[in-house]
C-alpha cells in the first residue's frame, strides 16, 4: 500500500498536511474568491443592486399606516374574492406604496389577504388597462341561446300558459329541430325567471264584504265591556236591554304531545293513561260566550258535538250493542238540535233580564242552512216563573272577518291553557270525554 502523498504529489496543504481525499490527477488546488478577485470589486455593479442602495429604508414590520390598512369588509370576507371596488382600492393603495416606498408589497398583500402574485397582477392590470373590473368568462356554452329562449316565450304565449314542460319541450323540438330534454327546458326557464302563478286572484275582502264589515263596525261603536251601554241595532228600541253572544265550533286535543325531562333523583310524575301514544283523542265542542254585563261573567256554555254509535263487537271500552258518543263534524241537523235543546235553555237561564239577545255565528253552511228555523225558535218567547224570556235573534258575522267573533279573536287561544292545567285530572278514555268538556 502506498501513502496518499505518493499518489497525490503536489497536493499537500500548506504546513505539510496531506490531502484527505484522493484525486485522479495531479492538479493544483482551486483558488478562493478572495484570492482571485481580491478585496476590491472588479465587476460592474448590477442595476438591481444600484436601485436597492438608492431606495430609502422601509417601514419595519408592525401595524400599517391608515392609508394602507384594508377596510373591515375586506377582512371579514372569509375567503371570498374581492369585489371590483375593493380591487380598485387595493390597486391605488399598492401604486401609492410602490411609488413612496413606505410599505413593502408583501406586508400590503398580507394586510389585504392576498398573495404577492395576486397583488402584483392587480397592480399591473390597473396600470395597463386602468380598470380591474371582473371580465366575462366563457364557461360552458349554454344549450339554449337567446333566440331559443325567445322561441319558448312565443310558444308559451300561444298556449296562454297552459302547458307542461314535456309538451313545451316537444313543441320546441318540432318547431326548431333542436332536440332538447324536458329538464333542460325547465332549468333554462327557471334561470331566466319564469315562475308559476295562480290564474285567478280572490281578494281577501270583496266590495260586499267590506260593506258588511263597515256596517258591523257602525253597529258596535258603543260596544263597551262595562255593561251600562246598550248595543244599538235597527228595529230595536233604545230602552231595550240588548245582549250579544258569539258561538263557534272547535276541535280540542285531550292531551298535548310533550315529553317530560327528569333527573335520576327526581320523583317521576304519574303518567296519564291514553288509548294511543301517537294518536291524541279530540273532542268537538260548540262554545258560546256572551258580553259580560254587571254580575254576569258572560259564560254561556260549551256543548259537545257527538252522535250516538252502536258498538259492533266487545272491547275493554264497550260491550257489543252498547251505545256511545263519537265526536264528529257538525251538520245542519246536529247544529239545530244543539242550539234548540242546549244553547237556548242556557240563555233563558243566565240572560233572563235581557229583552233582546243577538247570537252571532260564522257563515258555515250548517249555520246558514238552519238560520231561519233558529230565528223562528228564538222568537217563541216563553214565560218561566211568570217572567218573560228574551227574544233571541241569530245573525251571521261578516265574511272573512274572524276578528268580529270573540271566540276566534282570543277565547280559543286562551282556553287551552286552562284545559292543560286540568288534563291530568281526567282519565283519557272514550267514556270520560264528557268530563273533559265539563272541566274546561
Amino acid at each position: 500500500m502506498c501513502p496518499l502523498g505518493v499518489l497525490n504529489r503536489g497536493t499537500e496543504r500548506r504546513g505539510g498536511e496531506e490531502e484527505s481525499t484522493p484525486s485522479s490527477s495531479n492538479r493544483a488546488r482551486r483558488r478562493t474568491k478572495l484570492e482571485v478577485h481580491g478585496a476590491a470589486r472588479t465587476r460592474p455593479v448590477s442595476e438591481r443592486l444600484r436601485k436597492r442602495e438608492k431606495t430609502p429604508s422601509r417601514t419595519p414590520l408592525g401595524p400599517l399606516l391608515s392609508p394602507f390598512k384594508a377596510p373591515r369588509r375586506v377582512k371579514a370576507r372569509e375567503g371570498q374574492h374581492l369585489s371590483d371596488d375593493d380591487r380598485a382600492a387595493f390597486a391605488k393603495t399598492a401604486h401609492f406604496a410602490t411609488k413612496t416606498g413606505q410599505v413593502a408589497m408583501t406586508d400590503l398583500c398580507r394586510e389585504w389577504g392576498l398573495s404577492k402574485t395576486q397583488g402584483y397582477d392587480i397592480l399591473k392590470r390597473w396600470r395597463t388597462e386602468e380598470s380591474v373590473a371582473t371580465k366575462s368568462r366563457s364557461g360552458r356554452p349554454r344549450t339554449l341561446t337567446d333566440a331559443d329562449m325567445h322561441t319558448l316565450e312565443c310558444l308559451s304565449e300561444e298556449l296562454k300558459g297552459y302547458f307542461t314542460w314535456e309538451s313545451l319541450a316537444k313543441r320546441f323540438t318540432e318547431k326548431t329541430g333542436k332536440r332538447v330534454s324536458c329538464s333542460t327546458v325547465y332549468n333554462s326557464c327557471k334561470t331566466a325567471g319564469w315562475r308559476q302563478v295562480c290564474e285567478r286572484y280572490v281578494p281577501c275582502l270583496s266590495a260586499k264584504d267590506v260593506a258588511r264589515r263597515l256596517e258591523w263596525a257602525k253597529q258596535h261603536l258603543d260596544y263597551t265591556w262595562s255593561g251600562t251601554e246598550n248595543l244599538q241595532y235597527p228595529n230595536v228600541a233604545k230602552t231595550k236591554k240588548v245582549g250579544w253572544i258569539d258561538i263557534d265550533e272547535k276541535w280540542w286535543d285531550m292531551l298535548r304531545k310533550r315529553a317530560v325531562k327528569v333527573h335520576p333523583g327526581q320523583h317521576r310524575r304519574t303518567r296519564v293513561p291514553t288509548k294511543s301514544k301517537r294518536f291524541v283523542q279530540k273532542v268537538m265542542g260548540l262554545c258560546a260566550v256572551a258580553r259580560p254585563c254587571g254580575n254576569f261573567d258572560g259564560r254561556i256554555g260549551m256543548f259537545r258535538c257527538a252522535r250516538k254509535k252502536v258498538a259492533q263487537r266487545n272491547s275493554k271500552y264497550h260491550k257489543r250493542g252498547d251505545e256511545y258518543d263519537e265526536d264528529c263534524e257538525v251538520d245542519g241537523d246536529m247544529f239545530y238540535s244543539i242550539v234548540t235543546k242546549q244553547l237556548i235553555p242556557n240563555v233563558y237561564d243566565k240572560m233572563a233580564d235581557f229583552d233582546v239577545v243577538f247570537v252571532q255565528m260564522d257563515g258555515a253552511r250548517p249555520h246558514v242552512k238552519c238560520k231561519d228555523a233558529l230565528n223562528a225558535a228564538g222568537a217563541r218567547r216563553k214565560r218561566v216563573n211568570g217572567k218573560q224570556m228574551p227574544l233571541i235573534k241569530f245573525v251571521v258575522q261578516p265574511a272573512n272577518s274572524p276578528d268580529t267573533n270573540l271566540n276566534d279573536l282570543c277565547f280559543f287561544r286562551s282556553l287551552p291553557k286552562l284545559v292543560q292545567e286540568h288534563e291530568r285530572e281526567i282519565e283519557h278514555s272514550a267514556g270520560d270525554k264528557d268530563k273533559f268538556g265539563t272541566s274546561s
